[in-house]
């Protein structure tokens, strides 16, 4: 009954987080709603540097696989524009599939074990990740899905020697296809399960191992060909190949930041799997053995020491092997370790499904830019990049700094042109924040500029606005956006959580107002 409970609990709370406005990393919107609201909504934004013509470095293919249905059915047959109802229909997509691939994956990846099979099932309901990461639109995200419907297939292999259909063959080269096509690091997860059942199956199965790659090579052609296509290039479009090469110039990662190699293990691992992570490692020769033959270890220990080689590590290339991790956690029963489980993914949900950096679409939702023929001038500040697709606006520009010999510009941002602007300063310095605000002022043409910043940096804008010739109102206030990024120890201020939309005018359009 207790279970039972657990598993409620674990559903409500799960799809409550997805549902909330937090914004974890700037990818979950421009590696996959951005492109996907252009196509389908000729809607005007940022273009991330993947999907610029000259690199064509990210597949729309998986994107369309995944995505397309749910855009269409929106766009065509319910006629949905409001963009808060589209991220919420595709985080509560998400979050629902995760969770039907889980249930139907546990069975065939731990085997004739019902109480671990329901204990995994538990852990990784009650997991951060399933709530935070896999409900939004990360292509990890889609990762995860592809790689457990892999793991599957090997697990069949394995198991049905003899019997295995060439079905079972099909669907996993296709899988794999596309997860390389997906993410070209996907690879890495599969290399040391994949040499056990090279190895196991394969050896003894080689008709059905050429079927494997003649599949493989057709759907790759394939992918090249829809890619091509919709990239406009005049040469064939290979973007899983584009990527790794991008990926692996050392000055091309440094300007996405470079990583120590003990990374994934020491920091990003700890921050996924928590208490977890003492189940990853074999205490005994016999569980070494045991582990050897493991799917969801192997998957782990190749992901780990095949992503760690990049000197480029972020937390979110490792979600797909926490399912895998809570499998293995699953063979075990410790009640102070569940009760810890519990306690550190309580900690972070709160803090990143519900909390980080939510003020930015919140703010969003609140403004309904999305009914504006013309927002004016949006200049953000400090924070992470607005979500332009979420503006739904056809004739919007969207610009940002540039780097010159190190110094920080804004050359690219046409300040004659006050009409649907959206400015990314990032974190710019204050005075480059300064002269952005005062430049658009300057145009005779334009009444205001918003500026959108975290409470963090409260301090720092009133050095701005602390000028005879400004005045400014409040237009949102939000409580719930919690800034990691500009934690000062000698300015206390910077760790109140909160986010804001002021509008600034000069003196003599409007009467003065400050109610911050």
């Amino acid at each position: 009954m207790r279970l039972i409970t657990l598993e409620h609990a674990g559903y409500v709370l799960g799809l409550m987080v997805a549902l909330r406005p937090s914004y974890i990393h700037p990818d979950e919107h421009f590696q996959s709603l951005e492109m996907l609201t252009h196509m389908f909504y000729s809607a005007k934004g940022f273009i991330p540097w993947e999907f610029n013509q000259d690199n064509a470095a990210r597949s729309y293919v998986p994107l369309l696989v995944y995505y397309g249905p749910l855009y269409y059915i929106c766009k065509n047959i319910f006629h949905v524009v409001n963009p808060t109802i589209l991220l919420y229909l595709v985080r509560a997509q998400n979050y629902l599939i995760f969770l039907l691939t889980v249930r139907a994956a546990i069975p065939y990846l731990i085997p004739n074990n019902s109480k671990s099979q329901r204990r995994a099932w538990l852990l990784i309901l009650s997991s951060y990740v399933t709530w935070s990461f896999q409900s939004h639109s990360f292509s990890n995200s889609i990762e995860t899905l592809i790689l457990l419907g892999v793991l599957v297939t090997f697990s069949i292999q394995m198991r049905e020697r003899e019997n295995a259909s060439l079905k079972i063959t099909l669907i996993q080269s296709s899988l794999i296809v596309l997860g390389v096509f997906n993410r070209m690091t996907f690879p890495a997860f599969i290399f040391f399960p994949s040499l056990l059942v090279f190895w196991r199956y394969y050896l003894r199965k080689k008709l059905q191992f050429c079927t494997f790659i003649v599949w493989g090579a057709f759907l790759t052609a394939v992918f090249i060909k829809i890619d091509t296509e919709i990239f406009q290039s005049p040469h064939y479009v290979f973007a899983p190949l584009n990527n790794l090469l991008y990926n692996m110039s050392v000055s091309n990662l440094a300007e996405h930041g470079l990583h120590k190699r003990y990374t994934h293990l020491l920091i990003n691992l700890p921050q996924l799997a928590g208490p977890a992570i003492i189940y990853l490692f074999p205490t005994s020769p016999r569980q070494a053995t045991e582990y050897i033959q493991c799917l969801p270890w192997l998957t782990t220990l190749s992901a780990l020491g095949l992503l760690s080689l990049f000197p480029h590590q972020e937390l979110r290339f490792l979600i797909p092997v926490l399912p895998c991790i809570c499998m293995l956690m699953s063979h075990h029963s410790s009640r102070m370790i569940f009760r810890a489980w519990v306690i550190f993914n309580v900690a972070m949900g709160i803090m990143l499904g519900l909390l980080h950096q939510a003020g930015i679409i919140s703010t969003i939702t609140n403004g309904q830019f999305y009914k504006q023929s013309d927002v004016g001038v949006h200049i953000w500040w400090k924070t992470y990049s607005p979500p332009t697709w979420m503006y739904m606006n056809k004739d919007l520009t969207a610009t940002t700094t540039n780097f010159i010999n190190d110094i920080e510009r804004v050359d690219d941002i046409d300040f004659s042109n006050c009409n649907n602007q959206v400015i990314d300063l990032k974190g710019a310095d204050i005075e480059l924040a300064n002269f952005t605000i005062h430049k658009y002022l300057e145009n005779p043409d334009l009444n205001a500029v918003s500026l959108f910043f975290p409470k963090s940096v409260q301090s720092k804008v009133s050095l701005i606005l602390d000028n005879e010739n400004l005045t400014h109102s409040v237009i949102f206030h939000t409580f719930q956006h919690l800034d990691l990024d500009h934690f000062d120890t000698d300015d206390l201020s910077t760790f109140i959580p909160g986010f804001y939309q002021v509008n600034i005018s000069y003196n003599d359009q409007e009467e003065a107002k400050s109610v911050m």
